[in-house]
């Protein structure tokens, strides 16, 4: 999936002291659990954050 993360959570969003607004946002995003993780994880790579369990719950829940 190539995908501009930027453009998703907005280039002010491209700082890792923003990890909070970037979880509430991708968690209001209209797609599924999957992707809303694989986004909130290429945004964490992208701006050096480590990604957590407990962060990527925090954006959705995981569905099998």
């Amino acid at each position: 999936m190539a995908v501009d993360v930027t453009e998703i959570v907005g280039q002010g969003n491209m700082d890792p002291t923003k990890k909070q607004e970037v979880i509430a946002l991708l968690r209001n995003l209209p797609t599924d659990a999957t992707t809303k993780r694989y986004l909130y994880a290429r945004w964490a790579r992208l701006v050096n954050v480590v990604s957590t369990p407990e962060d990527l719950n925090a954006v959705a829940i995981w569905q099998q």
